[in-house]
């Protein structure tokens, strides 16, 4: 999978899971505000799903090691 299409995938799959983080932490922030810091996390998802695969994992393992980033920056609020 390439990173153009890793990204797509992860952004599929976890900008809702995304934006619930952010305005979790920042509770007064707009979505427009927010979008910015939403980009960081799904960025940061896809590092990790792309270092999964590299590492011989498979996709649902993959993904499964990206939404691990969201529960725990949602837990540490």
């Amino acid at each position: 999978m390439i990173k153009t299409e890793s990204i797509k995938l992860i952004e599929e799959l976890f900008m809702p899971c995304a934006f619930c983080v952010v305005k979790e932490r920042h509770k007064n922030i707009d979505d427009i505000e927010a979008l910015p810091l939403v980009w960081k996390l799904l960025w940061s998802a896809c590092a990790i799903y792309d270092k999964a695969i590299e590492n011989g994992k498979t996709e649902p393992q993959a993904t499964n090691e990206a939404f691990n980033l969201f529960l725990t920056k949602s837990c540490k609020s």
